[in-house]
Parts: C-alpha cells; sequence; structure tokens
C-alpha cells in the first residue's frame, strides 16, 4: 500500500516549478481576500502540469474555496496560515458525493452543497505539506448550525468540510495543523493510496459535527503519527449513506490508523454510514484521554452493508465516557427493513485494550435480525464506574480479560 512513496519521490523531481501566492497578488494581511490569488496560483499550477503553490511566511492567508489539480504539492511554510473565509460567497455550491446524495448536514436531500475549503475531483498526486496551519474559521458556521440553520453563513445549506479530496490516487497529508473546520476535517472520500502522517487536528469539543479524519469509500489508505482533539468522531471509516451508498458500492477497504493520539472527540469509529460496506480496518497503537467514546462502531436499519475483519488492537484510555461502544441499533426507534438495508458486523476483535477511570465499559447492542457475530476480546483490562451499559445479540467471546460482557460468554 506505500506505493505512493516512489510516487511522490518522482514527483519531486518531476514537478519544480514553485507558484508562490504572493505573485499572484495574494497579501497575507489576514484581512485582504486573497481568494482570487489563490485560485489563479492553483490554476497556473494545473496548466503547467504540477509544481508546488507556496505560501510563504509569515502570512495569514485568508481565502475561499479552490481546487488542487493532479501533480501538486500545497505548501504551507512554519509561520503560515490558510485562514477560511466566513462569507458563504466564497464557497461555490457543488453537486453532493453521490455515495450519500446530499451533504453531512442535508444527507439524502439531493440539494447543492460548499465546496470544501481545499478541494479536489479526480486528482491524483497530490500533496498537502508544511509546518503551517489551515484555520477554518469555524465559529459562525456553528453558531448558525446550533441556533438557526437558515442564518448566514449556513443559510440552510450543508457547511463545508475544510479539506475534501475526490476521486483520486496518491494522496500525501503531512506534517501541517489543522483547526476549527466548519464540519467534517479531513474528509478522504474514495481515494486510493493514501498517506497522512504527523498532523494535529484541532476542533473545540463542542464543535457539532467536527470529525478529526473521515475515510469514505477509499482503498490503502494509512492515518499514522497524528494527534487529534475535536468536536465529533476523531479517526472514522465511513462508506456513504443507505440507497445511496449501496448503489455506489464502492467498499472502504485496508485502512490503518497506527500511533496516534486523542483526546476530545467521540471515539476512533466505524460508521454509521457503512452502506457499500468496510472491510480490513486496523486501529492499532492508538491512545485516547478524556474522550467521549473509546472504541466505537455504529450502523442503523436502512443502512445496510458488511462491516467486517476490523482490529482494535494496543489501545490504551484513560477517562473515556464509554470504553467500547458497538451498536446496529445507533437510532434505536427505526423499523425493521429488508436484508439488502440490514447492516451487519462480523469478525471483530479487540485486542491488548487497557483503560481505567471510564464511565461505561461496554455498551453492546445488535439488532434481533442481525446479531453483532465474532466479536472476540482478548487480553482486555478495562476498569469503569459502571462496566455494562447493554448487552444484546451479540456473539462473541472473551480470553485473558478482566471483565468479560455476559451475553458473549
Amino acid at each position: 500500500m506505500h506505493q505512493f512513496v516512489w510516487f511522490f519521490c518522482f514527483l519531486a523531481a518531476f514537478c519544480k516549478a514553485d507558484f508562490n501566492v504572493k505573485v499572484y497578488g495574494a497579501k497575507g494581511d489576514g484581512h485582504t481576500k486573497d481568494t482570487d490569488a489563490v485560485r489563479k496560483a492553483f490554476e497556473a499550477c494545473g496548466r503547467a502540469g504540477g509544481g508546488t503553490v507556496l505560501f510563504p511566511q509569515p502570512g495569514i492567508y485568508l481565502t475561499g474555496a479552490f481546487n488542487i489539480s493532479s501533480n501538486t504539492t500545497m505548501m504551507i511554510e512554519e509561520n503560515a496560515t490558510v485562514l477560511g473565509s466566513v462569507d458563504s460567497k466564497d464557497y461555490p455550491l457543488i453537486q453532493p458525493l453521490p455515495w450519500y446524495g446530499g451533504g453531512s448536514d442535508y444527507q439524502g436531500s439531493g440539494d447543492l452543497i460548499y465546496q470544501s475549503l481545499v478541494h479536489s475531483w479526480g486528482a491524483s498526486f497530490i500533496r498537502i505539506t508544511g509546518s503551517g496551519i489551515i484555520d477554518g474559521q469555524g465559529s459562525p458556521w456553528w453558531n448558525c448550525w446550533r441556533h438557526d440553520r437558515k442564518a448566514s453563513p449556513c443559510n440552510g445549506i450543508s457547511r463545508p468540510h475544510l479539506i475534501n479530496l475526490i476521486g483520486g490516487d496518491n494522496v500525501q497529508i503531512s506534517d501541517i495543523t489543522i483547526r476549527n473546520s466548519p464540519s467534517w476535517t479531513l474528509h478522504l472520500s474514495n481515494l486510493s493510496n493514501v498517506h497522512v502522517v504527523n498532523i494535529t487536528i484541532k476542533n473545540p469539543s463542542d464543535a457539532p459535527n467536527a470529525d478529526g479524519v473521515d475515510v469514505d469509500c477509499s482503498r490503502d489508505v494509512l492515518v499514522e503519527a497524528s494527534t487529534l482533539d475535536v468536536g465529533d468522531d476523531a479517526l472514522c471509516v465511513k462508506s456513504g449513506k443507505d440507497w445511496f451508498g449501496r448503489t455506489f458500492g464502492y467498499p472502504s477497504t485496508n485502512v490503518t490508523f497506527r500511533n496516534n493520539v486523542v483526546y476530545h472527540g467521540h471515539g476512533v469509529t466505524i460508521g454509521s454510514e457503512t452502506s457499500a460496506g468496510v472491510r480490513d480496518v486496523t486501529f492499532e497503537n492508538i491512545v485516547m484521554e478524556g474522550t467521549a467514546n473509546g472504541i466505537r462502531m455504529k450502523s442503523e436499519r436502512g443502512r445496510g452493508g458488511l462491516v467486517r475483519g476490523v482490529v482494535y488492537r494496543n489501545v490504551s484510555m484513560k477517562g473515556v465516557g464509554t470504553c467500547v461502544f458497538v451498536t446496529l441499533n445507533y437510532h434505536s426507534d427505526l423499523p425493521k427493513t429488508n436484508a439488502t438495508a440490514t447492516p451487519r458486523f462480523d469478525d471483530i476483535l479487540v485486542e491488548g485494550l487497557v483503560a481505567k477511570d471510564c464511565g461505561v465499559g461496554f455498551s453492546l447492542d445488535g439488532l434481533p435480525e442481525s446479531v453483532i457475530e465474532g466479536l472476540k476480546f482478548v487480553n482486555v483490562d478495562v476498569k469503569a464506574k459502571k462496566m455494562m451499559e447493554k448487552c444484546d445479540h451479540v456473539d462473541g467471546s472473551c480470553t485473558h480479560c478482566s471483565y468479560c460482557p455476559p451475553c458473549i460468554h
């Protein structure tokens, strides 16, 4: 899965041209809108067949949404910030992803959505790097979503994701800090050969839907050596929603998260959008502290999709709300549906989990028509105020565990 490393070495030798946004008119003063200059720099890079678009230090580059073409490196220097505009007019309205049929706020509506700040469609050999910052200025977006979704800048439209790269191959994101996303932060959509390394994602713990990394209908992905402190799922694998996801039919496969640290957030997660299926996902050497949920797997009636071959190995938790949360009943009032729209979880291994000072140890909730199959706990030591919250419709086993949920003996 690491073949992209060789390609990026080739790319570095091939794409020597620099496209400095200041050359194209960017002020970098944090007040003047640099949108036109930034877009011109990326357009010039694309016309040249590739290169490096440079945000030089020092500078705060206030900009609306822009697009990255193939063979492009986006370089943000150490004392430079790419600052997202809070004017909705700076975010074009585009078609939603076909495997959702809507945006993350209005999924399934079919309405147009705001383009992400950093965006690509069908572009390959992309690199986003440097020691600088991408800041989405999310506060106005969070406020309108909480209080009046018709108010500006939301205007009744799905909030923009901060970075959404769609439908390409060979992507590397490294060394940057990403913060204050209006909604999902780093959305990796229908990509292959992706490496995310040594990044920091920081959103307030109460920021609505401010996920960290969402791997979505993507293949051969490695996310490592990164720190996340966010307002929703920290590290998450998805594969589309309901009929749209099942029809699109691209599962997320061969995804690894390793050597990451998670603070606030809703957990290291599969779902709830599982409709095209999720296979062969590993969370390994994860440290979690003060997180609302630890291990989190969620789907519901209507989603469909098979989630199989998920491993959580060597996960350390302290002060986590619920240590292990696995449910096929995420919204419990939903009616039964046909077999195609009924989700399934199978072959899940939790090995080497150590958790202390937690609120709840386990919440396990399958469906009568879809039992959670093959849930294995090996070398698990959990200490919580309340060990068991729910334990229904689960088949599994425990080996060398300090506590075993009673429904899986």
